[in-house]
């Protein structure tokens, strides 16, 4: 028995893993309708414009994922957002890239665009 193990682990993780990407309509209501692909694709690139980063035009990036519904303080009481993860990879003085780098910005579709970056 315990060589056969991940007959039951695997199943259980995949279970686990599957119920963690499901959105409650609650999580919809709070933080309005959830990006898609191309709506956090225009969020990412809009964030990458306001940095301060050499050529914002030539950042490459990959792996976009839009993650959980936040909410956190703010000013006129409370902010709801969805986090977009992704990784960029930018150029440096020399015109060289320097590699992929994790980083995630807030999204509501609700609002206007802003910068998180």
């Amino acid at each position: 028995m315990a060589r056969h193990w991940y007959l039951v682990f695997i199943p259980a993780f995949a279970l686990l893993t599957s119920c963690a990407t499901v959105h409650s309509p609650d999580q919809q209501h709070l933080c309005g309708k959830r990006p898609e692909h191309n709506e956090a694709m225009v969020y990412i690139r809009n964030a990458i414009n306001h940095t301060s980063l050499k050529d914002p035009s030539s950042v490459q990036i990959q792996n976009i994922r839009v993650g959980e519904c936040i909410r956190q303080p703010n000013i006129q009481g409370a902010y709801s957002a969805w986090i977009v993860y992704f990784q960029y990879n930018a150029r440096n003085s020399s015109g060289e890239y320097v590699g992929f780098k994790d980083n995630s910005i807030n999204v509501n579709l609700s609002e206007s665009l802003s910068s998180a970056f």
